[in-house]
């Protein structure tokens, strides 16, 4: 479609044919600054200005511009659109332009930020720049000046998705990162935002069109076999493409559950992770898919807890874990007291209704603790606190500790229980504690 521009910050499309007849219409204005599109009835383009020949401009540069039919002119057909601003001048209007204050960009087919004309890999939301024209960006290439050094350790992601939608009609599938692109974060971090320095894996927007399909998925990933995440939880979330957040200006929020991938598994074989809960897809402009890597902590699992009487899972949600780093640890040579505020909470309860456990009357504290080499050199020692209603204290110490050898459990899982007994069935809750000591 040809145009009569003035540089500025909109443009006019016409549209509805219409026939404008010299007799009817003195004149067609558009403000300084703006663009007027033409073609003919049948919606085929003027190749040439000449096509105007019976119209003539005035006030090009600073009154509003002025398309005047002469007076042998009988009628011009038009297609008249709204105003569509375009702030660069590059001639894509600014809804549509990634880079509306760039003249020398307009598209980021891989949203990295990267404009098309300037990105090596305008369809690969991980790479944009290959120094040494290997054919492998800089992210994946060990060493990016030199050409027959390629890449180092890698994630490739086979699908990227939902169990109802399959983003391949939107992303170049597979897409490869290399292991050193994904940044590692602290043991549990919350990613319920989209956070500073996590790795793009994809990204997409189909504005000002929705994505369309099934209203909802799981979302959904699939990772090719490898060894490059190794002791670490290979974490991946997606975030949807938010044109009306609440900073005034577009942008992503997280959507759906985060995907956890154990990279110990993944040295064996490929990996399929689906979330357990559902996010809102059809109805939204966009997203991308972001990671990032989590180092594995040692976990103390507990699948008992009790006592030879009595199975409190019927209070706590068993197994239960905590972090074996995060357990207290006391001095070479401490006492078996152990307080609680020198030791780690495991678990507690409260019975409902201010009622009672009930069952037998007494019973000797026990616990099944899962196998693990992270205590080795140190003993384990578990001590259960009754709920105390009527003192001080809210948690009193009821019955002996329980020691568990760290070497024995490095061997297999392992059930201790206390030398002597405690009061049970009247009590009101229990809370678990340990405390980890050196040999």
């Amino acid at each position: 479609m040809k145009s009569l521009r003035n540089f500025g910050l909109f443009f006019y499309h016409l549209t509805a044919c219409v026939a404008i007849y010299a007799s009817h219409v003195p004149s067609i204005n558009i403000s300084d600054g703006g663009i007027l599109s033409w073609d003919d009835a049948n919606g085929s383009e003027l190749q040439e200005s000449s096509d105007l020949i019976n119209w003539y401009s005035t006030g090009v540069t600073t009154s509003p511009l002025q398309l005047i039919p002469l007076a042998n002119e009988t009628k011009l057909f038009f297609r008249l659109f709204s105003t569509i601003f375009d702030r660069d001048g590059d001639g894509v209007a600014d809804d549509i332009d990634d880079f509306p204050n760039d003249p020398s960009e307009a598209y980021d087919s891989d949203l990295d930020g990267i404009g098309d004309n300037a990105d090596k890999f305008r369809y690969n939301s991980t790479e944009a720049v290959d120094s040494d024209n290997d054919g492998v960006g800089a992210n994946g290439d060990l060493d990016d000046n030199d050409p027959t050094v390629l890449r180092g350790p890698f994630a490739e992601f086979s699908f990227i998705g939902t169990n109802n939608h399959d983003f391949s009609s939107y992303i170049m599938v597979p897409v490869a990162v290399s292991s050193t692109y994904i940044p590692t974060f602290p043991f549990g971090i919350d990613m319920t935002y989209l956070s500073e320095g996590t790795a793009l894996i994809a990204g997409w927007k189909v504005i000002p069109h929705t994505i369309g399909g099934s209203e909802f998925g799981q979302s959904k990933v699939t990772v090719k076999q490898t060894s490059a995440f190794s002791g670490y939880l290979l974490k991946v979330r997606y975030f949807r493409y938010n044109p009306n957040s609440p900073l005034g200006v577009p942008g992503y929020s997280g959507s759906g559950a985060v995907l956890s991938i154990d990279g110990d598994d993944l040295v064996n074989s490929d990996i399929t992770a689906v979330a357990e809960t559902s996010m809102a897809v059809s109805t939204q402009n966009g997203y991308q898919l972001r990671a990032w890597k989590e180092r594995k902590v040692p976990l103390l699992e507990f699948s008992f807890i009790g006592t030879t009487n009595h199975n409190f899972a019927s209070y706590l949600t068993l197994p239960t874990t905590v972090i074996i780093d995060d357990i207290t640890t006391a001095p070479l040579n401490s006492d078996g007291f152990i307080s609680t505020t020198e030791s780690t909470e495991v678990a507690s309860f409260i019975v409902p209704n201010e009622g009672t456990i009930g069952g037998s009357q007494y019973g000797k504290s026990s616990v099944t603790l899962s196998q693990t080499t992270a205590l080795e050199n140190h003993n384990l020692i578990v001590q259960f606190f009754r709920h105390n209603t009527d003192g001080l204290y809210e948690w009193v110490a009821s019955g002996a500790s329980i020691s568990v050898d760290g070497d024995i459990l490095a061997l297999g899982d392992v059930t201790a229980t206390a030398p002597t007994g405690m009061g049970v069935g009247d009590r009101t809750g229990f809370m678990v504690r340990v405390r980890k000591d050196q040999k």
